[in-house]
């Protein structure tokens, strides 16, 4: 009996160590090279197991059409609709000559992964093809800044999971407004510091008379709140308080928190909605006259159009009906009139007609990208306008000192660009306009 029960002893132990053994063939390999498995303790030599897990692979892919000609290029972005482990990027010229001028992944923890293997200075052919390295992280969208040569280019770019396909939206141009200094007059937070201490006396009387019971003690709460409150109207009547826009947008969705907290119908309610009423209006003035003050300082109608941007988005996200919503209606529609004054101004400094011509076509282009009836369609058909004055106004005056030769060479050219344009499009009318120029 004692030698059945050795050998049932020695069989566990026996099948123990093959489960443990194959526990560890399990484990990922930082080499790729097989797992190894215990030495040979008579001296024998370690050997290798070979473990080759199939793990099939999911591309999904989005055509990035008609890549901007504009030098340094321009940068478009391919969202996930949610994070997704991406294991590489592929790229394939379907259309044209381009230049990947910048290529990176971007993770759901704001990380921003550099694709070398998609960038560099060559330019490539229709049909070339490049793959990324080794992203291997949940990543929330792909940016990649491109530079057509010829003609617009046409791409493929295509993002490779083990874990399953992904859900892809393409968002272009991308607006990225370059960060500046404008000095302190721009913005002030020389106020910030009274608002808060008058800000912490209303929030004691305010919290009291939010937890008191009611009658007499609810009153005499509140009524100290209220001297509090007048003050702090008084200071953002003045200067808007002497507080920069961010501390002000803090404050404003503070109290409507508060606001939305609050007992209804109660003296807390009440104060909490007039400061987030005030703290919401010394906002949308503050964010407007910091604009002003950085146009007068050389920002770009490029960074207008991305806060005009950044107010939009956030009122989309806003509850439908709130202050905040308002209020961000309110920032969006009070720097909407400032872009095509400050573009023009932009504009008048460029004397050569390519550049302008670009121009012109560089937002025809963004406009017909734009969604219907949206802010930038309506933006980029405003810029595209002035571009195209002002282009036509250069040459008409550069027309004037050319010599017949000059002349009769740029005719040819764009009464070739007028033939081979699309009846109705912009090439068109444009092509029109310049050889009626040049014809007088």
């Amino acid at each position: 009996m004692k030698r059945h029960l050795i050998v049932g002893v020695l069989a566990c132990l026996s099948m123990s160590q093959v489960v443990h053994a194959q526990s560890i063939t399990d484990l990922p390999d930082p080499d790729g090279q097989g797992v190894p498995v215990l030495q040979n303790n008579q001296g024998g030599s370690a050997q290798t197991v070979q473990t080759s897990t199939v793990q099939r692979e999911a591309i999904s892919s989005i055509v990035i059409n008609a890549i901007s000609r504009k030098s340094g290029g321009e940068l478009y972005r391919v969202e996930l609709a949610r994070p997704l482990n991406i294991s590489r990027v592929n790229i394939r010229v379907a259309k044209s000559r381009l230049k990947i001028v910048k290529a990176e992944a971007v993770t759901d923890r704001g990380q921003r992964i550099l694709l070398r293997q998609l960038m560099g200075d060559a330019l490539l052919d229709t049909g070339s093809t490049l793959s990324s390295e080794g992203i291997n992280a949940n990543v929330k969208f792909v940016e990649i800044t491109g530079e057509s040569y010829s003609q617009e280019a046409d791409v493929s770019l295509s993002v490779v999971s083990v874990v399953g396909k992904a859900e892809l939206s393409l968002k272009r141009p991308v607006i990225a407004a370059p960060p500046v200094s404008y000095g302190a007059s721009c913005s002030t937070n020389s106020g910030e510091g009274v608002l808060k201490n008058l800000l912490d006396q209303v929030q004691t009387w305010a919290q009291r008379a939010a937890d008191s019971s009611g009658g007499i003690q609810e009153e005499f709460a509140a009524k100290q709140a209220e001297v509090y409150v007048q003050q702090i109207l008084g200071l953002l009547n003045t200067n808007n308080g002497s507080a920069s826009p961010e501390y002000l947008q803090q404050l404003m969705n503070f109290y409507g928190q508060k606001y939305d907290s609050a007992a209804s119908g109660s003296r807390a309610e009440s104060i909490y909605s007039r400061l987030r009423n005030a703290f919401g209006d010394a906002y949308a003035r503050a964010s407007t006259e910091r604009m002003n003050c950085q146009i007068a300082r050389g920002a770009s109608s490029i960074q207008l159009i991305a806060q005009i941007v950044d107010a939009r988005a956030k009122y989309d996200a806003a509850r439908s009906g709130s202050r905040e919503e308002a209020v961000y209606s309110q920032l969006s529609n009070a720097l909407r009139p400032l872009v095509v004054p400050t573009y023009q101004r932009e504009l008048q400094s460029i004397t050569d007609f390519k550049t302008l011509e670009g121009a012109f076509f560089t937002n025809m282009d963004r406009y017909d990208h734009a969604a219907s009836g949206s802010f930038l369609e309506s933006v980029y058909r405003d810029m595209g306008n002035v571009a195209r004055a002002r282009a036509l106004e250069v040459i008409s005056r550069q027309s004037e000192s050319m010599g017949p030769e000059a002349k009769y060479q740029m005719i040819v050219d764009y009464q070739r660009r007028y033939n081979a344009a699309s009846s109705g499009s912009a090439v068109e009318s444009f092509a029109r306009d310049v050889l009626q120029i040049l014809s007088r």
